[in-house]
């Protein structure tokens, strides 16, 4: 009797220790995988923002769907080796194909958009409003989903679109136009980063990148049989080159940083995007941060942080 119980309590001791340390294992790899997260997410606000820069850089006289067509082709480039080496028959394998063509078409659409922007704001006030993603997701949410909202979250939603109208105060059409393509660049992108989590789950990063190279090839060369052609220059095919090596590495760390963590876990991470775009704008382009710009992004920032913080409460 006394042998059965020893053994009893050992036993009971040892299952409770394997429980113990499954949970800190869980726990060691759950912090190994945020900081994955974390160093993706940051490598692609380096990729990111250094494209969008020398876009800036290149000016407003090259057409969008060029631009669109040489930085994805560029990006093909870099990518397609490794489907070859991986066999092409499986790097194209696709499980969830509806998901894949919402997000072509996102995707797409969200690069154009975010080009002109970035092309005709200020690289400070196109950043700050770009993040303000979360709040346009959060509002679809309540709005096709029908999520039920506590009060806090409403005043927070609040406080971040008001933080977005502080911000886009029109001067001219121009301005209008481009705040507008900001807005809406910036909606795609955060339907995009969930689409994108959503294929993560089924497919490799390679076919979500090829899917999405070859997409952009072939609606950009419909767009431009509508626009004409345009042939750049040898510097305009330097600065293309760079823009789409940057470009396609930047979907490459958004994509392996919500394969990694979650994007209500990255997205505070998005904000280092400031830190950057400030002082390239001032030495690149003479730009000042206004003072509107500024207390607007800094509204966003806490709402869509303080909203992030909420949904990881309940």
């Amino acid at each position: 009797m006394f042998k059965s119980r020893v053994t009893l309590f050992f036993l009971l001791l040892f299952g409770n220790l394997i429980i113990t340390l499954g949970k800190r294992i869980g726990s060691v790899m759950d912090f190994i995988k945020n900081n994955l997260g974390i160093f993706w997410v940051l490598s692609w606000v380096l990729c990111f923002s250094t494209a969008v820069t020398l876009t800036k850089l290149l000016g407003s006289h090259v057409p969008i769907p060029i631009l669109i067509f040489i930085r994805s082709s560029i990006g093909f480039v870099f990518i397609f080796p490794l489907a070859l080496q991986k066999g092409l028959k499986k790097s194209f394998e696709l499980t969830n194909k509806k998901v894949m063509i919402l997000r072509v078409f996102t995707y797409f659409f969200g690069i154009g958009l975010t080009y002109h922007a970035y092309r005709n704001l200020p690289l400070a006030t196109a950043t700050s409003i770009g993040f303000s993603g979360p709040l346009f997701i959060t509002t679809f949410a309540i709005l096709i989903l029908k999520e039920k909202f506590a009060v806090k979250q409403w005043a927070l939603l609040l406080l971040g679109y008001v933080g977005v109208l502080i911000i886009t105060n029109p001067k001219s059409i121009t301005f209008e136009l481009a705040i507008l393509s900001s807005l809406l660049a910036n909606t795609l992108a955060g339907i995009g980063v969930n689409i994108t989590k959503i294929l993560t789950r089924t497919e490799s990063s390679l076919a979500i990148m090829l899917y999405g190279s070859l997409s952009n090839i072939f609606l950009s060369l419909i767009a431009i049989c509508f626009s004409g052609f345009y042939s750049p220059s040898s510097k305009e095919l330097f600065l293309l080159f760079f823009i789409g090596a940057f470009g396609t590495f930047s979907g490459y760390c958004y994509i392996q940083a919500v394969r990694y963590a979650s994007p209500a876990f990255v997205a505070p991470f998005e904000y280092t995007r400031l830190l950057y775009a400030i002082p390239v704008g001032f030495i690149f382009f003479g730009e000042v941060p206004s003072i509107s710009t500024l207390a607007g992004a800094s509204l966003i920032v806490v709402a869509v942080y303080q909203l992030t913080l909420y949904k990881k409460d309940q």
